[in-house]
Order: C-alpha cells, then sequence, then structure tokens
C-alpha cells in the first residue's frame, strides 16, 4: 500500500503549523455523514409502488397548468405600454410570474411531461420529483436499472428529465451513476455539457419549439442504448475495482482534478482537498465493499468528497450543490477524475 492508504494525515498547510486542519474532525461526525442525495433532501422521493405518473406529479406539487400573458411596463411618461416583443409564462393556479421569453418561444406543459414519463413507464420507475424557482424549474429522477462492482456494491443507472419555464434549461434528459451504499454520484452529464451529451450518445435535449411526442418516443429507444451501455460502465468499475492503486496515483489524479487550484511552490499534497480525501478513501462510507488498495477505493473518496462534502456555502447549501452537480464544478471534477482513473487503469 501507498501511504495514501494509512491513517489520514494533515494537509501540507497545517502539518507545518503543527495543527489539526479544522475540516478534517467535521469528517468524524455522524451527522455530516447522512447518506441522502440532494434531491432526497430539496425535492420529493416517490415510493416503488407509487405507478401513475399524474398523481405522482400532483403529490410532488408538480402538476399545475401554465400560460402565456402580455408583458407591461411603465413608460413613465404614457403609461402602461404592451411589449410586443416577449410574453410571459405564468403559473394558472397562482398568477405567479415564471420566466419572460420571445413571442417565439412554446412553452413545454405539464400535460407534455406526464406524456413522456408514461411513454417511459414500462422502462423505468419514477424516484424523486424537484422543483425549483416556485415552479420554474422541474427535475424528475427515475430508475432505469441496477448492477453489482462487487458484492453488495450498488450501482443505480438513472434517467434524469428536466425542463425549465424561465430559459435557465432546455427540455431533455441526460442519464448517470449513482453508488446507493453511499449515494455518490460517478458520472453526470447536463447543464453546459448538455450538448457533449448529445453528441456522445449519452443525453437528449430539444428546445422548446419541436414536437415533445417525437422526443418522447426518441427517449425510449435512447434507454434501450443506454441499458446495453450500463453493462459497460460496469465493467469499467470493476477494472477500478480491480486495479491496485499504485505509487504516484493519487498525484496524477489529483493534479488533473484540481491542478488549477495549485499555487506557486505548493505541490499537490498542499490542497486543501487532499486531507479530507485521503480520510474519505480510508474511512468513507462503504469502505468496506472496496476490497482493499484500489483505484475503485481512490474513486469513491474522491466522489464522496465531491458529492457530499465539497464547497463552502452555508446558506442555501443544497441549492448550490445541486446546481454544482448538475451544471457546474462538481459534475466536472467527478467526471475528470473518472477519465484520469479509466486512463491509469488502461495504462
Amino acid at each position: 500500500m501507498t501511504s495514501f492508504y494509512q491513517t489520514p494525515r494533515l494537509d501540507g498547510q497545517y502539518a507545518r503549523q503543527g495543527t489539526r486542519a479544522p475540516y478534517t474532525r467535521a469528517y468524524e461526525s455522524d451527522t455530516l455523514r447522512a447518506r441522502k442525495s440532494v434531491e432526497s433532501v430539496l425535492g420529493t422521493d416517490i415510493a416503488p409502488d407509487q405507478k401513475n405518473v399524474r398523481d405522482i406529479l400532483t403529490s410532488a406539487g408538480a402538476w399545475f397548468d401554465t400560460a402565456k400573458t402580455d408583458i407591461h411596463f411603465d413608460t413613465k411618461i404614457n403609461g402602461l405600454q404592451r411589449t410586443a416583443s416577449h410574453k410571459g409564462i405564468i403559473r394558472t393556479d397562482t398568477g405567479d410570474l415564471l420566466g419572460l421569453h420571445g413571442t417565439g418561444y412554446q412553452d413545454v406543459k405539464i400535460q407534455d411531461i406526464e406524456y413522456i414519463l408514461e411513454t417511459l413507464s414500462d422502462k423505468m420507475t419514477i424516484s424523486n420529483v424537484l422543483l425549483m424557482n416556485n415552479g420554474a424549474r422541474l427535475y424528475v429522477t427515475a430508475t432505469v436499472d441496477e448492477n453489482e462492482v462487487t458484492t453488495g456494491d450498488t450501482i443505480r443507472r438513472q434517467l434524469h428529465l428536466y425542463n425549465s419555464h424561465d430559459g435557465s434549461t432546455a427540455l431533455g434528459c441526460f442519464f448517470s451513476d449513482r453508488r446507493m451504499v453511499c449515494m455518490n454520484e460517478l458520472g453526470i452529464f447536463t447543464g453546459s455539457t448538455a450538448s457533449a451529451a448529445v453528441s456522445q450518445g449519452r443525453g437528449l435535449k430539444m428546445r422548446h419549439t419541436r414536437n415533445v411526442r417525437n422526443f418522447a418516443h426518441s427517449l425510449v429507444k435512447r434507454i434501450d442504448i443506454e441499458n446495453e451501455r450500463f453493462e459497460q460502465s460496469i465493467q469499467d468499475y470493476k477494472l477500478m475495482a480491480n486495479t491496485v492503486f499504485k505509487k504516484g496515483d493519487a498525484e496524477k489524479i489529483l493534479l488533473k482534478v484540481y491542478g488549477d487550484k495549485i499555487k506557486q511552490g505548493q505541490d499537490y499534497t498542499d490542497l486543501k482537498e487532499y486531507a479530507p480525501i485521503q480520510r474519505l478513501v480510508n474511512t468513507g462510507t462503504g469502505v468496506e465493499l472496496c476490497k482493499g488498495a484500489t483505484m475503485w477505493r481512490f474513486f469513491q473518496g474522491l466522489t464522496e468528497y465531491e458529492t457530499h462534502f465539497s464547497g463552502t456555502a452555508k446558506k442555501n447549501r443544497q441549492e448550490i450543490k445541486f446546481n454544482s452537480k448538475y451544471h457546474g464544478v462538481t459534475k466536472t471534477r467527478i467526471n475528470k477524475a473518472r477519465e484520469s482513473i479509466l486512463e491509469l487503469c488502461a495504462a
């Protein structure tokens, strides 16, 4: 075993000061090890025996209609004037404004979402519905398949369907893998990489100007393809689980993922992420399933940190974590780590 697989040490900065890094104490607290996904915290978990799509959407508060409305502005001289270039999208149940759009914008209604989910109902099981910004954004998570890397170490392939009324996203979907013992995310494609996900065949999206029903039927075919690709992902994870973690691997992986954060005169052990990741590699949730000092175990330490503990925000932390996971730096770092580790496994 390399030094990385030993009693977690202090990072360089605090070691030189002869003190413990304050964040290392946090990882000893069971209260910070709550194994809920951010969707479960923010949204509504759906019981596996709930099958009726409309009932699911209604119970989650997502079943409301929307409508276009004229937008008026105060000219300060001639009073209120209607703008001809834009329309508003409102909730008809509350009258709340959800978004402003050009006149060519075609709103995707909840009945369209229902049709998509009904079309896919024999391919997946809805597990969570999340509304954000008073209903302006919607995310539906569903289980597509499950498999094991090692005995008891289950990976769930998920489909995420998303839509917005405020223009923050198109209508689309992507697939991701989640390790169930710790709820670590293992690979995420959406947001700024939605186009890349589509080009790689790992996702679909459509502008709010196209036929929703054609999109729904395209998704059925995509899930069939993704089920085949899930088998390849499981083989990738098994390769990690059977590849011994060697001296120098930590440096290569952490430089690939966090290299842009290293300042002049520092090395990778001075990264603030080093100590917590090392701690989680050695004592993280589900480490007993990793079977030795392997690439899989290192990957889980890093993804546990990124999924559950990274970031410094205190206010609206869960919303920030959600956006980072699907649209920001958390997604990027996890994907970089996965790519780097698989490259080292194949070397």
